[in-house]
């Protein structure tokens, strides 16, 4: 030690500060890490309802694809419609978005065809479609609902 030196007069850090600002950082930390399987379920959530929707958007694509009252619709093999009788069935989707057996399912589609109420050609057919997954359980965890109404003609 060279004695001709004075001690420094510069301010220091005590330990109790340092401890304070470790326990503030640990904190915030903490908070950050259990902020993650909330942002994973939001993830997936939001995942399971762009599903539903891109299905019941096919849904009704494949059913003005082939006019509504000629053929089966090429992919997900909906009846044609005829005037004046009720459809409604449940189908089975995998993860995928294709028709998939109940065991191998993800999505249930359920759907009610409404025909025209009145003979005009330019009356519509009422579609309501709900999508829930997943398919098996008795209360599903999410489900996305919509409704659209077909030209019929």
């Amino acid at each position: 030690m060279n004695p001709s030196r004075r001690p420094s007069s510069a301010p220091a850090f005590f330990m109790v500060e340092i401890m304070m600002s470790l326990g503030v950082l640990a904190f915030a930390i903490l908070m950050l890490i259990a902020l993650i399987p909330l942002g994973l379920r939001t993830n997936s959530d939001t995942r399971q309802e762009s599903t539903s929707v891109n299905i019941i958007g096919t849904m009704i694509a494949d059913w003005k694809a082939v006019g509504l009252t000629t053929n089966q619709t090429p992919v997900f093999k909906l009846p044609a419609l005829s005037p004046g009788k009720v459809v409604s069935d449940v189908l089975w989707v995998g993860a995928d978005g294709a028709i998939a057996n109940k065991a191998d399912s993800r999505y249930r589609v359920a759907y009610r065809v409404t025909p025209p109420s009145s003979s005009s050609s330019f009356a519509p057919y009422y579609v309501a479609v709900t999508v829930s997954w997943p398919a098996q359980a008795a209360t599903p965890n999410g489900k996305v609902e919509a409704t659209a109404a077909l030209p019929s003609r």
